[in-house]
Parts: C-alpha cells; structure tokens; sequence
C-alpha cells in the first residue's frame, strides 16, 4: 500500500504549472531493507508542490541549462521499454555514449532503481511528475557534472509510485554529484530536474515532441524551448493612447498604426510555414460567411422590399471583405452584415415607409451619419473607454448573436414542418432531415479531431474540412432524396442588382433636407450598435488565453469600417462591421490546441496562435470568383442547409460562453458540478443571482429587438453597461465580480 502526505497550503503556489511532485528521501538517508518487507510494508510517499521554474527569468538556470542541451544532450525519441528498469537502462545507454560523463550503466541503474519490492514493484527514490511526465532524480558520488537525457515512450504508460493514474508519454533523467555547492545551486540535480519539466510542462513543446520520429528532432524540441525562454528587449515607449483622460485626438489612431505596421509583412510571410492550415481555414470561412451573409439577404430582400438583397450583400462581402483583410487593423477579424444589423436595416425601411421618403437615400444619409459618428470616435479615442464594458455584457451580447443564428436557422424550417401548405408535407420533413443533418455532422467532424479513428493527420484534415464537407454531404442527400417544395437559394443567374430600375449610385438629393437631418437620430443609434459591436469583437477575438503576440487594433479598425461604409452607403449596399461568432472562430481554426482532462472535467487549451492575413483574402478572393462566376451553382444548395450552418455556428460561439455554461449549472445535478475555479471560490446562490440578472437583460434586449421599438435596442446594451458599472457593486462584492467575470 502507498500512504501520501499531501503538504499544506502554505507549501502551494496557485500558478505551478508542476502539477505534483513526489519526493522520498535521498538513497543516503534511507535504509533499503525496508523494501524487502512482507505484503503489509507500508511505503513512504512525501507529496509536494513543486513552483514552476521560469526559465526566462532565472538567468543562471537559463544559461546552466543551456549549457547542458547545447553539448547534444542524449534524447531517445522512441523508447521501447514499458518498466520503470527498462526505460531508465535506455536513457542510461544513451548518456554512457559520451565517454566523458563516467556512466557506468549497471551501478547508475542500482542507484537509480535500487531494489524491487516483493510484489515486483520498482521504485524511484525521486521524481518529479507532471501532466505527461516524469522526471527522475538521482545523486551519484562517482560523478563530478550533471548529466541529463530525455525520452518518450511509443505508447503512454503509468509510471507514478505515489498513486496517481496519470499517463506518461516523456521521460526526463538527471543524474550528478551530491550536495553541489551552496553557491551554485542551479546546477544541483533537483534544479536541473526542475528544468527538464519546466520544458516538459510546456504545451508548445509537448505539442511539437508528440509528432517527431527522430532523436535529433527531439533534440531540436527542446532548443527551440530554449530559444523562446530568451527575453526580447524592446523600448518601453511612453504611450498614453490608451488613457482616455490624457490621450490626444487621433492618438490611440496613429498608435494603433505605428503598432501594426512592423507586423504587417509577418501577416503574409507567417502563413507560408503552414500552407495546409491557411487554406482549410479559408475554405471554414468561406462556409461560415457565405451561408449567413446569403441567408441574410434573403431576410434583407423580405424587409427592405427589394431593394437590398443577396447580389448586394455578396458584392459588398468580397469587395469590403478583402479590403479590410488587406488593410485592417486586426487580421483575424472578419467584417459582415451581422444578424443585428439586417435587423436594423429593416427598421430603418420602415422608418421611410412611415416618413413617405425615399428609402434608399434616407439609408445613404443614416449611413453617412454613423460614418461621421465612428470617424468622431476614432478621432477622440472613445474606444478606450470600453473597459467599462466586461464581461458581463459581452457575455450578453455574445448570446444575442448566438440566439439570433438559431431563430432565424430554426423558423423556416419549423414553420414548413408544423404548418405545411398543400403538398409540402414532404418538404418539411426533408428540411428537418437537412437542417439536423447538417449540424450533427458538422459538429462532429470539427471535433473528429479528438477521435481514436484513422490517423491524426487524417482526422486534423477532416476538422480542419468539417463545415465544408457537412455542407457538400447534406446537399449530396437533398439531391439524392429528390424531395418536392423543398427550397433552394433564389439567387440571379448573373450578377444584377436586386432593384434593376435603380442607378449604381444613389441620388442623395432625392431626400428633403428636413429628412436628411432626420436621418442622424437612426443614424446615432446605427453607430452606437456599430461601436458596441466593432469593439466587443476585437475583445473577444482578442483574448488572453488565445495566446496572441501583436495586439489589437480597435482605434484602426473603426477608421477603416467607417470609410468602408461610406463608400457601402452612396451606393446602397448592405453595411458591414466586426462579426460574431466568425471572428473568434477564425483564430480557434488557426490556432493549435491540446485537450487534457483534469478532475473529470475535459479541457481543451490553446497551445498556440497564428496571426495571419492570408486566409481572410484568399477567402474573400475565392468569394469573389463565386459572386461573379458561380451564382448558378449557388442555386443547387438547399436552403435548410444553411440553417444547418447556423446552427452549428451558433452552437460554436454559445458553447464556450460562461453565461450559457452558468445556465447549465441550474439543471445539474449537484454532484456533478464541474471542479472549476468559480463554483469552488464563489458560493452557488452568488452564481444563480448573477446569471439570472444577466438572463433578464438578455430578455430584455430580445424582447425590444423583437418590438416595435427595436431600433432602440442598441440603447438597451448601453443600459446594461450602466447596470453593471453602477447597479451590480451594490449586490456583488468585488472579489465575487472579478471572478464571475474571469
């Protein structure tokens, strides 16, 4: 039997990436008789905490370390050993092969393994265990240097003597003299221990050693971990941008240039050392922006009685798309005529309707009016005021697009299924088969990366494919099954405007100058759902743990949406900003993740991000070749197809939500509760009262989008920042809000 010894609290650090270490004393200070005991012998087991060594910031560590991988430190890439005694003779073997390092395999394998206990069991007097490795100690006194080697086993194995079922895929060992100098601690066997998990904790480095076949490519590994721990020294420049009571006009502008543009050539260079990634990830774009932007021209052409629909929204998707790829402040965020703002367009041709005005010249009027209003707010830096806005609205508002893609991917369908017209029976049935169809699968082969099927290349390709092959799949049995009624997307065979009788250009003078005054009130409440919009964007394409290295770019990105969108408006083309759930999306596509389980709950992290350009203009080129050449072969995709796509979007960006996760709370089970940090540090009637003020603001703000008062719904999530910087302080505590916010 094992008995463990967990160290208190105060022995902790909250941020040790080391999950656990497992320390026994010395083979100077143990009688080794003690293993040779009967059944019942009782072993042992001091269990510590271990802090995470930085590397990057402990210099003589760094420099000890890199010493030691530098002079081709002995790596087994594929270990074929399965025990404890076998894995550590090869790592041995390997470090005896330098006639320098005085290894002598047999009495450095005693030393290390220096008895078997009577059930056959072999013990490590010292190790360091984390997620996926060991590391073990010994202190020879034949020895004068350190000596370290690395390993990893073909297939996961459990290696740990102190209880735990973890699965060990690497392998560190490190050997030397005892009781090294005070003065030179560094270079001690546990601090050289400490340095070999400290690369075996990193997730770059486990994601990049999991796919070699070589010992010099396992050797490379870990220098390259060694190269990223060097500190990159830039000037600290004084830059108030960012300050809203001392930024300068146009400050947070010019910084945001001055920022963006040493990245601008990595934006392209980047993406040629992943050429397979760039491409799938422009062909999941295209998926997820032709199917709303489409679908969403349709609705457009409902409400605005023609005037605006599919052609227009395609036509300014590729042109307006590509040229905000090109010139953008953020790469990775993707410019769209969003679920809200086709709402607001329908609004605004009511608005005429009732004023008995010309629709599309009071709509190049409130266009230009929000246009002035955004290029006011670049100019004045008002963007750096939205720290105000946490999470607690972005939240929200996350959730308002989500349930915006299932209400609009659900109606039709469900209307044609519940309330067939004549001969439609069949149609209705086949759209349900097609819309749930088309999500289920596409879920799955965008998680089939985490399958025990086919390869792992293999599997990475069909994720990395997974919309678009859904999409072809789902069409292929809509054609197949020949169903009746069934419909597909009412687009022209060439590229004409919706409203043929209208010129290109809208004549502006065709609106009264009372009218045109008029046209600033929509107008101010276009650019409030404009900035709201453009801004929680880039926060949330901008996260921490995305990982992401050039920063933001909000100030910039205002500038050029508000230009585009001039230029959108004198010609009567639908308006486009900063789109959810499309822009975070596009950085999880790009990205690398690791999925581990920790606690029962399983976790999925990102390991690294790639910023790059390429795939927002390849994307929007490819757009453009379909606007201009495929519209036909646009007109054999069954529409519940695309409200398949919907779904799956809105699945997408609501499952990552910690609004939608707190809502599950309310329907599990107690026990099953999920050991996260919230539900353990913030009581469970804190976490009820908070997500129930967000779910009736989320009512509210759907319930005014849904009224007649919906060109006021912008103003409702300014009413619900104001809730929280103001209301909520009083009801939570601030401790409870920082972590209900995390």
């Amino acid at each position: 039997m094992t008995a463990s010894e967990p160290v208190g609290p105060e022995h902790q650090t909250d941020n040790a990436p080391i999950d656990v270490a497992e320390l026994s004393p010395s083979p100077n200070e143990i009688d080794k008789s003690h293993l040779h005991h009967s059944e019942d012998e009782v072993l042992h087991v001091r269990i510590q905490e271990v802090a995470h060594k930085s590397l990057r910031r402990e210099r003589k560590s760094l420099k000890d370390f890199r010493n030691l991988i530098l002079d081709q430190v002995p790596a087994v890439a594929q270990l074929e050993g399965t025990t404890h005694k076998e894995i550590i003779s090869e790592l041995l073997a390997a470090m005896a092969q330098n006639a320098e390092s005085g290894i002598n395999v047999e009495e450095a394998l005693e030393a290390v393994i220096p008895a078997k206990r009577e059930d056959g069991t072999e013990v490590w007097y010292e190790m360091i265990e984390g997620r996926g490795f060991v590391v073990v100690l010994c202190e020879m006194a034949n020895l004068e240097k350190n000596e370290v080697a690395l390993g990893r086993v073909r297939t996961p194995l459990n290696l740990s003597v102190g209880g735990s079922e973890r699965l060990v895929q690497f392998i560190g060992l490190a050997v030397g003299p005892p009781e090294a100098a005070a003065h030179m601690t560094t270079r001690t066997v546990f601090e050289t221990g400490r340095s070999l998990a400290s690369i075996f904790s990193e997730p770059e480095f486990r994601l990049k050693a999991e796919g070699i076949h070589t010992d010099q490519e396992f050797i490379q590994a870990a220098q390259d971990f060694l190269a990223r721990q060097e500190p990159v020294f830039q000037p600290k420049e004084e830059d108030d941008s960012d300050k809203p009571c001392c930024a300068a006009p146009f400050s947070g502008l010019i910084g945001d240039f001055k920022r963006r543009i040493v990245w601008y050539p990595s934006d392209f260079t980047e993406a040629w050392e992943y050429k397979a990634k760039t491409l799938s990830t422009a062909i999941y774009l295209l998926c997820i922006i032709l199917a709303p932007a489409i679908a969403f021209g349709e609705l457009m052409s409902e409400k605005t009685g023609n005037q605006i629909g599919p052609v227009e929204i395609l036509l300014s998707q590729s042109a307006c798309g590509l040229l905000f790829a090109l010139f953008g402040g953020c790469p990775f965020v993707i410019i769209m005529t969003t679920g809200p703002l086709t709402i607001f367009i329908g609004i605004i041709y009511d608005l005429a309707d009732s004023m008995d005005v010309d629709f599309l010249a009071f709509y190049a009027w409130v266009g230009i009016w929000n246009a002035i209003w955004l290029l006011l707010s670049v100019v004045f830096n008002l963007s750096n005021y939205f720290h105000y806005v946490t999470a607690f609205v972005d939240q929200i508002f996350g959730c308002l697009v989500a349930g915006i893609f299932v209400y609009e991917g659900v109606k039709p369908t469900a209307e044609k299924f519940f309330w067939p017209a004549d001969n439609e029976e069949a149609a209705g049935s086949m759209g349900v088969v097609l819309v749930v169809g088309t999500f289920i699968s596409a879920v799955y082969l965008l998680d089939v990366r985490t399958s025990k099927l086919l390869t792992r290349t293999l599997r990475e390709v069909i994720s990395d494919y997974g919309t678009a092959i859904a999409v072809l799949f789902m069409t292929g049995i809509y054609h197949l099954a020949k169903v009746d009624h069934v419909e597909t997307l009412d687009v022209p065979d060439t590229v004409k405007l919706s409203n043929s009788s209208r010129d290109f250009f809208i004549d502006l003078s065709l609106l009264p100058t009372w009218a045109c005054f008029v046209a600033a009130g929509p107008g101010f409440l276009l650019f409030t759902l404009f900035f709201i919009d453009e801004n929680v964007t880039s926060i949330l394409s901008n996260k921490k743990e995305f990982k992401l290295r050039k920063g933001d770019a909000k100030h910039w990105d205002l500038f050029i949406v508000a230009i585009l969108n001039i230029c959108l408006s004198v010609i009567g083309f639908p308006f486009l900003h900063g789109a959810l759930p499309q822009s975070p999306l596009h950085v999880m596509q790009l990205a690398e993740h690791e999925e581990f389980v920790e606690q029962g709950v399983l976790i999925k992290r990102v390991v690294k991000s790639r910023e790059t350009r390429v795939t927002g203009v390849m994307c929007h080129v490819i757009m453009t070749g379909v606007t201009l050449g495929a519209l036909p072969a646009l007109k054999q995709l069954p529409v519940p197809v695309l409200h398949g796509v919907f779904i799956t979007m809105a699945y997408q960006g609501a499952k990552d939500n910690p609004f939608v996760e707190r809502i599950l709370l309310w329907f599990t089970e107690l026990a099953q509760y999920p050991p996260t940090h919230l539900v353990r540090r913030v009581r469970l009637r804190t976490i009820y009262l908070w997500t129930f003020v967000q779910l009736v603001c989320f009512g509210v703000l759907w319930g005014v989008k849904s009224s007649a008062a919906a060109i006021a719904f912008p103003f409702v999530i300014v009413v619900c920042i104001f809730l929280r910087q103001l209301a909520l302080p009083k009801l939570f505590s601030e401790h409870d809000m920082e972590l209900l916010e995390e």
